[in-house]
């Protein structure tokens, strides 16, 4: 065959290749994302229907329902909540506290309508597992809506957007899979480091209800009086800290020369879980009406707020402690005792927050 024949195949080969891949390049671009979001989607897909039925399961198992609970727990999984407007920040933190008090009451009421036999424990635990249950199918809905509105549109920015959020929607809905076996094994979650530590302070002293679901305890440690306080277990909650600091400021006033809150942080790559570091500052997540009322309290009596961080993954928060994370509370407490020694005078008095979530921790 003549090569100057040949140049010209390939020519007009290279050409059409080139035209075509100009002009069909995001087509097959959007094809590819949309492969791997539709790997992803199944996955969040049973994650969340395996949430779905172990709510289910829960239910029948210590509740009892006279009837089918599957009806109701699907409209509960679709419950939401409407933030409060801003535009006049004035008054924002009680709209807020407002707002979250009136949804954990209807959460818990719904729950309680469901198992009708089950304890308070049970009763926390039930709602910590449907919020759970709530966040996946919540997860798995906005996934599954920019992927059908990616292959409709077959537009390359509505794929690329969820793309890149992908990785961190993956990792928030593993964490909060990971509580089922939590819930399952009514063990302690990473969360709950902040109560453990306080736990394992107050010990055999016997506490006091100081606020909604939230207890505390005096004691003495290196010659102090060392208040304690944390949510009321073994049940899922986390309690009201923010109502029983102010409470403890209030009763204590300047008798109080600091205040320590001990809770759960994200690590960083790279970082070992289990690893305590100190800082200062509220620690406490949420919204922000919690901490809000702590820094309120400590700032009207010059009260220094010292923290302790216990480092984990967002998986580890929520999933059955490990080993490395339980041994760290006594790490917290050999830290907590220095910062007193260091930081008081004898006689004085110091309150101890451990902040989060108290299942499996009496």
């Amino acid at each position: 065959m003549d090569t100057n024949l040949v140049g010209y195949i390939l020519n007009i080969v290279y050409l059409v290749f080139v035209f075509g891949f100009t002009f069909f390049s995001q087509k097959i671009q959007v094809n590819i994302v949309l492969g791997k979001i539709s790997k992803s989607l199944s996955v969040l897909q049973n994650m969340s229907n395996k949430a779905k039925d172990e709510v289910v399961s829960a239910v029948a198992k210590y509740g009892k329902p006279e009837a089918n609970p599957k009806p109701r727990i699907e409209e509960m999984l679709r419950f939401f909540a409407i933030r409060p407007n801003n535009m006049d920040p004035s008054g924002i933190v009680r709209k807020y506290e407002h707002l979250l008090n009136n949804t954990d009451d209807r959460l818990k009421d719904e729950v309680q309508l469901l198992a009708p036999n089950a304890d308070e424990t049970q009763i926390q635990n039930l709602q910590n597992l449907v919020e759970s249950a709530r966040e996946l199918n919540s997860l798995y809905r906005t996934v599954r809506h920019y992927y059908l509105a990616g292959k409709k549109s077959g537009s390359m920015y509505s794929t690329v957007e969820i793309q890149m959020a992908l990785p961190m929607i993956m990792e928030e809905a593993e964490a909060y899979y990971a509580f089922i076996d939590a819930f399952k094994q009514g063990k302690p979650i990473g969360d709950g480091i902040g109560p453990l530590v306080a736990s394992k302070l107050i010990a055999d002293t016997k506490p006091k209800v100081i606020a909604k679901e939230t207890i505390a305890a005096e004691l003495a440690i290196e010659d102090r009086k060392v208040i304690v306080t944390k949510a009321q277990g073994p049940g899922g909650t986390v309690g009201k800290a923010g109502d029983a600091v102010t409470k403890l400021v209030e009763k204590y006033g300047k008798k109080l020369s600091l205040i320590v809150m001990v809770d759960a942080g994200l690590k960083l790559e790279g970082e070992t879980s289990g690893f305590v570091i100190e800082g200062v500052g509220a620690a406490i997540g949420g919204v922000g009406v919690e901490k809000f009322k702590i820094e309120e309290a400590a700032t009207k009596h010059k009260i220094p707020v010292y923290a302790m961080i216990v480092r984990q993954s967002l998986k580890e928060v929520l999933s059955p402690m490990t080993e490395e994370l339980h041994n760290s509370a006594d790490d917290v407490i050999t830290k907590l005792k220095t910062v007193i020694q260091e930081r008081t005078q004898k006689g004085d008095t110091i309150l101890v927050v451990g902040v989060g979530n108290t299942i499996g921790i009496a």
